[in-house]
Order: structure tokens, then C-alpha cells, then sequence
């Protein structure tokens, strides 16, 4: 099988590097300099503005962009440049500012810049628009806003800690993107952006102008290699104090090692396949339960996630806050089954090894990027096994399979999104107007909960959706949940105070972050 030999060949490689690693002294004087912190990861920003694709969690990451609330590892809400947040009515709530803020410019962040800058993101980025909808953004002093919703916002506090609400200045970014001009770039953290090469590696320093507690390390370093033995190795050889999207397949390597540390990060998220319901192919309901009842998710996170993970049996299966949840869905692979489906649906085998339906071929694209590769290959097997021609195509690099979602050359493709906070992601997925809502799918059932779910604080009730909610993603499967994510870094030993959080664009390092001999 192509994906056996691949896993092997994996295998193989690691072992060899092992024994390299093993036979090489570690480059102590890697770290002569303590104040300077070096991060490697499979991607950096892909520009410098807070509403351009993925960059305002990476610079929050490192303490050079900051919200108005943040979210802690413990899952609190806690006040980031806002001073207090509080509900005055079910329709309003009051924010007041820290005072004696200013960005990096030396501009003062008061009532007049907050509003400008969540109406630019509001209006440049898709992903910050559901976040602020139906709000109206009132202000009532220099140091004090409402914001007056139309109905009950129950999620509003958790809202102002989502990255595309980051604060920034939007008179000096202008009224249109502006992702590569670093002279422009204006905001408040307390590491100010100096240099910048796309794709390459960004470069911070200690901002002396904070107002608040400084950083102790002086300079962060942040680099690009999308490679995953690449980071790995350059964790190994002492370039690099902390190392992101480490690979399962490399994990070994790195507890072998007594200067590293492997640290797991449980994430609220899953790996599912997503399928674009526009696709001929894919607008049969069978279809699509078909393909979720045929693959084996156990067998997938052993070999493909390095066992680890737990399988998703449905959207919220592995959600703790649901578990109800974790009995529904498919709970075991039944090729059986999913044949059955297919025969109903019109796609024949007839003899050959590739159904048909009306003298056309069972194929279909499947798109994955990064570290997906083995899951992928695992579904073209499993796939394969019940007479779909699976079309892998895969990139490095998220973007090339963005494009190729973008125009619709696809049917299927492998990515890991949150389901948490509950409402909110599923809105992004489900929604008309969701910004992950690939497929798209415009369902009346999934809309009327959505709706209700936007405007419930009691929580028996909200349960009550969510369990709704989930049942209609089992029946309809616009996404094929496959397995949680389990983030894996890699720290060095003398890094103190690397934070281990479910979201790592909300911050892994902060003032107190220190490198130790």
C-alpha cells in the first residue's frame, strides 16, 4: 500500500536521524546570548496588518499586538487594554480603558482610536465582521464605549479576545489593507516589530515605551521553517528556544533529548474533512455518509497523528462540555454500510474497481497541506476500498490549497478548525454567511439553532442546541470529523515562563518570560 510504504519510509528516517542526533554535542553556545528568544515555526505572519488572513494571532503570540480582552489557559476572560467590562443591560455593555495607553507612535489609545479600529477590521476583515454584528460601537467619554447590541450578547466578552478584533491604529494603516509596509505598522504591545521578511522571519524588539510591566527579554526572533524534520533538527542542534507544529513522526527525537522538552498542548479543535457540497459528486447526502462511515479514525491518529488524539466520532465527540455527545455519530468503521449508501445513491461498481454513475468516473480531489499528507493518504486508501478514485493533492504550505478551494477545484480537503467557543465556531462553519462554511451549505434547521443559540444564556438550554446542532451535522455531514488536535511544541530547558495555551495566537510568551544558562 502507498501509505504503508510511506509510514515506513517515515520510520526509517527517523531512526537515522535519531542516531545523527545522537552522535552530535549540543550547541551550548547557541545560547550564549540570554536575551535574545529564538521560535520556529511552520508559518510565520503573512503580513504586518491586524485585518490580513493569519496575522493578528501570531504578532499576539509574541506580545506585539494586543485585544481588548484576552483568554487565559484556564479558559477566564480577563482584561487585556480594556480596564473592566461589564453588562449595564441585557442590550449594553460598558467598557472602559486602562489610561496612559498609547501605541507605538505615541498616539493615545482612548475612546476615538478603539472604535476606529474594530470598524476597520470590522469592514477589511471577513472573520472580524460576524463578531461585531449588530453591534453599535457608542462613545460616551475619551476613556469609556458602549457597546449596544440589538438582542441579548451573551458571548460578546469572549468575542473581544478572538484575534480579528485586535487593536491597532487605523489612521496610520489607512482605509485599506496595508500587510508589508512596516512604516505604517502601529499598535501597543510590548514587542515592537523591527524587521520583516515574508515568509521568512520577523523580528521583535523590546518596546521601552510600555507603559505597563516591560518584558525582560530584550529581543524575539521568529522564523519560518516549514519543514517539519527542518525544525525539528534546528531544535536539536540549540538554534531555536521553542519550536511549534512539531510532527508526531518526530516526536521521539525530541524526548530522547534531556535539554528539551515535548510539551502537549490539548486543543479544542478537531481534523475533519470538509466537502464542497457544489461539487456534483457530493450533493447526495449518502455521498457523504458513505465516506464518514468507511474510515477507520483509530487506525488514523495511530499512524498518522502518532497516536495523538482521540477519534471524533461526530463534531463535538471529544468535547468535554458535551458529553452526550461523545455516543453519537460514526462510532465504527462499516464499509458495509457505506457501500450500501453508494449502491443507493446510483454509483455502481459493476465489476471495475472505480464506481460510475451514468458513464462518468467516482473521483474526487482531495486537498491537504502541512502535516496532513498521511491522513491523506490514509483516506485514499479507505476510500479506494469502497470504489472512490481519491485524487490526493497536497502542499506545504497552506495557501496553495487555499487557492485551489478558492476556485473550486476540489471535493474534499483535510483542515483543523475549533469548536470552541461553541457558538461562535459553529456559525463560521454552518452559517450562510461562515467564513469556513466551505461547501457552502444554507440549511433552516442549523440557521434556526444558530439563531437561538446567539441569544441563550441559560445553559440547560444552550445544551439543548448544541446537542441539536450536533445531530444535524451526523445527518447532513457538510464535515467529516476525524480526530482532536493535539498541539505539539517543543521548549528548550532554559526557556522560564513559556505558557502552555489551547490557542497559541492567544500568547506562549509574555513579560515574565526569561532564558536561563
Amino acid at each position: 500500500m502507498i501509505f504503508k510504504s510511506k509510514i515506513v519510509q517515515t520510520f526509517w528516517l527517523s531512526i537515522l536521524l535519531f542516531s545523527f542526533v545522537t552522535c552530535v554535542s549540543y550547541n551550548q553556545q547557541a545560547f550564549a546570548n540570554q536575551k535574545e528568544l529564538v521560535i520556529v515555526a511552520w508559518e510565520i505572519p503573512y503580513g504586518l496588518d491586524p485585518t490580513h488572513e493569519y496575522t493578528p494571532g501570531y504578532l499576539h503570540s509574541v506580545g506585539a499586538l494586543e485585544y481588548l480582552m484576552r483568554l487565559t489557559p484556564d479558559t477566564k476572560i480577563e482584561p487585556e487594554l480594556a480596564r473592566s467590562l461589564r453588562s449595564l443591560d441585557k442590550n449594553t455593555w460598558e467598557l472602559k480603558l486602562r489610561p496612559n495607553i498609547t501605541f507605538w507612535s505615541g498616539r493615545k489609545v482612548d475612546a476615538k482610536a478603539i472604535k476606529a479600529s474594530l470598524e476597520r477590521s470590522k469592514r477589511l476583515a471577513p472573520q472580524a465582521g460576524p463578531l461585531l454584528k449588530g453591534i453599535e460601537i457608542k462613545i460616551i467619554n475619551p476613556m469609556t464605549i458602549h457597546l449596544i447590541t440589538q438582542k441579548p450578547h451573551p458571548t460578546l466578552p469572549l468575542n473581544l479576545t478572538n484575534q480579528w478584533l485586535g487593536i491597532h491604529n487605523a489612521e496610520s494603516y489607512g482605509p485599506e489593507k496595508n500587510p508589508f509596509n512596516l512604516a505604517v505598522m502601529d499598535l501597543t504591545g510590548y514587542f515592537k516589530v523591527v524587521d520583516f521578511k515574508p515568509k521568512q522571519v520577523i523580528t521583535l524588539e523590546r518596546w521601552e515605551g510600555y507603559s505597563r510591566q516591560k518584558p525582560i527579554i530584550e529581543r524575539i526572533v521568529y522564523k519560518q521553517i516549514s519543514e517539519p524534520q527542518a525544525r525539528v533538527m534546528a531544535m536539536l542542534t540549540g538554534e531555536v528556544h521553542i519550536a511549534r507544529n512539531i510532527s508526531a513522526s518526530s516526536a521521539m527525537l525530541l524526548k530522547a533529548n534531556d535539554d528539551v522538552e515535548l510539551v502537549e498542548i490539548p486543543r479544542p479543535s478537531i481534523g475533519s474533512v470538509y466537502l464542497n457540497l457544489q461539487a456534483p459528486v457530493m450533493k447526495d447526502v449518502r455521498v457523504r455518509q458513505a465516506l464518514a462511515w468507511s474510515i477507520d479514525r483509530q487506525e488514523i491518529i495511530r499512524l498518522a497523528r502518532g497516536g495523538y488524539g482521540k477519534p471524533a466520532y461526530s463534531y463535538y465527540a471529544t468535547n468535554p462540555a458535551y458529553p452526550k455527545a461523545k455516543n453519537v455519530g460514526y462510532l465504527k468503521l462499516d464499509m458495509e454500510k457505506a457501500g450500501q449508501l453508494l449502491d443507493q445513491a446510483g454509483w455502481k461498481r459493476s465489476g471495475s474497481k472505480f464506481r460510475q454513475k451514468d458513464g462518468k468516473l467516482f473521483k474526487i480531489r482531495l486537498l491537504s497541506y502541512g502535516g496532513n499528507k498521511p491522513a491523506s493518504e490514509l483516506l485514499q486508501h479507505y476510500w479506494g476500498k469502497i470504489g472512490i478514485d481519491v485524487d490526493v493533492q497536497h502542499s506545504p504550505d497552506y495557501g496553495i490549497a487555499q487557492s485551489k478551494r478558492s476556485e473550486g477545484a476540489w471535493e474534499a480537503v483535510i483542515e483543523g478548525w475549533g469548536n470552541f467557543p461553541t457558538h461562535q465556531q459553529m456559525w463560521r462553519h454552518f452559517a450562510p454567511e461562515g467564513d469556513i462554511n466551505y461547501g457552502p451549505i444554507n440549511d433552516p434547521r442549523i440557521n434556526t439553532i444558530l439563531d437561538e443559540l446567539a441569544v441563550t444564556i441559560d445553559q440547560k438550554r444552550h445544551n439543548e442546541l448544541v446537542y441539536q446542532a450536533n445531530q444535524w451535522i451526523v445527518d447532513t455531514v457538510p464535515i467529516i470529523p476525524l480526530y482532536s488536535n493535539v498541539a505539539l511544541k517543543a521548549r528548550h530547558k532554559s526557556v522560564k515562563g513559556f505558557i502552555s495555551h489551547f490557542f497559541h495566537w492567544q500568547y506562549e510568551v509574555d513579560q515574565n518570560t526569561t532564558l536561563s544558562p
